[in-house]
């Protein structure tokens, strides 16, 4: 029985597009262009802990009231493009997640899409009509999540410079 993401508050499940901005690496076993997946943010309303919910599982995230952060990290094995592998190296992707949180007044203000720069100064501040996103009586008052996506692979021991990436991605996320 799926009991939901943890927490007390649903801050919402999104669907993202990462479109890349950048991507240095050369293993054939990393797409270059886009891709698409969904996330729940959750919490707890008395300032404890945040998550981000991926494929079901948890991990911690943080919330300033505006921008959800969150970093993950996992071991992989990657091949190169000459069917070797990065061996004998360990490898691991750090991924590194931020994302601004959008209320509906605030996506109203800049046109119902994801500003050019939401996570420095791209989205309006509380005001006369605009509030930031949060709990609401009917639920957390954000429709969608707008920023970037960065993962680092690297390795530990003798590595292939080869193995080494950094591929960094715009993230526009819709909620459903």
């Amino acid at each position: 029985m799926d009991e939901g993401p943890p927490g007390d508050e649903n801050m919402g499940l999104y669907q993202f597009r990462a479109d890349p901005v950048s991507i240095a690496c050369g293993l054939p076993d990393i797409p270059g262009g886009g891709f698409e997946f969904s996330g729940t943010f959750s919490r707890f309303r008395d300032g404890g802990a945040v998550f981000l919910t991926l494929n079901g599982i948890a991990r911690d995230a943080g919330f300033d009231g505006q921008i959800v952060t969150s970093r993950h990290s996992a071991a992989r094995t990657f091949k190169l493009p000459d069917g070797g592998a990065c061996a004998p190296c360990e490898m691991r992707v750090v991924e590194s997640l931020s994302v601004a949180l959008v209320s509906k007044s605030q996506s109203s203000a800049v046109g119902d899409r994801c500003p050019a720069n939401p996570l420095d100064g791209g989205l309006p501040a509380a005001d006369a009509g605009v509030t930031l996103p949060g709990s609401t009586e009917t639920g957390f008052d954000a429709v969608r999540a707008c920023g970037e996506l960065t993962e680092q692979i690297v390795g530990s021991g003798t590595c292939d410079p080869l193995c080494a990436c950094l591929l960094q991605y715009r993230l526009v996320g819709e909620r459903k």
